[in-house]
This record gives structure tokens, sequence and C-alpha cells, in this order.
């Protein structure tokens, strides 16, 4: 896919590169599978490897959009609400929540040309932000790595909904 319209009115495109509109989404469980089928498998291969879903990230409302990649459509998006009021530390996310590695295409890019041969399990601890979703999917909340805080919070929306 090379364009995408958000709600907002923004289009994203995937055809600068790297593209500020494309984000790799990766649960903590698919990584460690690959770890374990290949303890040594390179970031860049690990990212290129066939996926269901691509993710697109609006830089004008910040939304994130799941994209199935067969069908072309999105299926499912995030609208950021940002942090809680309850503000929550990473040490009190409740249990069943996973967690996933977001990583930007800006920044898949910076790390590949400094190190090409990176591995993911050397670059995984180098992640800036924890992010957990709820067992339902419907919430996800950013965590910043220094200092354990929420720096966000995002709910998902319905797909035909408005601003």
């Amino acid at each position: 896919m090379g364009r995408l319209g958000c709600n907002c009115g923004a289009i994203m495109s995937s055809v600068d590169c790297p593209s500020q509109n494309l984000i790799h989404i990766y649960t903590e469980q698919e990584a460690t599978e690959a770890l374990r089928e290949n303890p040594s498998i390179r970031l860049w291969d690990f990212r290129i490897k066939q996926r269901k879903y691509e993710y697109w990230f609006c830089t004008a409302c910040h939304r994130v959009h799941q994209v199935d990649v067969e069908k072309g459509e999105c299926i499912k998006r995030y609208r950021p609400i940002g942090e809680s009021c309850n503000q929550l530390g990473i040490i009190g996310v409740p249990l069943g929540w996973q967690e996933l590695y977001v990583i930007t295409d800006t920044e898949l890019d910076k790390i590949t040309e400094q190190d090409f041969a990176i591995t993911l399990g050397a670059y995984l601890p180098q992640i800036k932000r924890r992010v957990m979703i709820s067992p339902d999917y419907q919430t996800a909340k950013v965590f910043d790595v220094a200092t354990g805080y929420e720096t966000e919070s995002y709910i998902a929306e319905n797909i035909s909904s408005a601003i």
C-alpha cells in the first residue's frame, strides 16, 4: 500500500524511505519465538518477515492504524487520549497485558544504517519505550523505559467513527 487516509483528513504515505507514517509493531511473543528459532537473527531479517498486518502512524493526529495486508484495509485504529489520570507506572500494569515492541520506520532505518548486522536480541534492550496492550486489545499504554512512567494512552475506536 502506498497511501492511506486518516479519518482526521491527513494523507499518510509509505513512498518515502524511511517513512514517517510506517511503524513496526511486534508482540513480545513474536520476538521471543524468533529468538528461540534463531538467537542470532538480525533485526533486519526479523523486520522483513511476511506479516499479516502493517501499522501506520498519522503524524497529524497520532492515530495508529492496523491494516490487513491481504485486504488492504484498516481493521483497527487507536486514538491517543493522553496519559491516564491515575498515572500508572510500568510496575502497576495489570496481569494479562501483553508487551508490544514498537519501532518507527525512521528508527529502524537509523539503527540498520549504523549497524546492519545488529541482532534482534541486541536491539530490543535499546528501545526507549515500552508499550503494553490490554487483553481485549482496546487500550494501549506507552511507558518511558528510563522512568517507568506512562507517557501516553491509546484507545481503540470504531473504524467508521469520525474525530
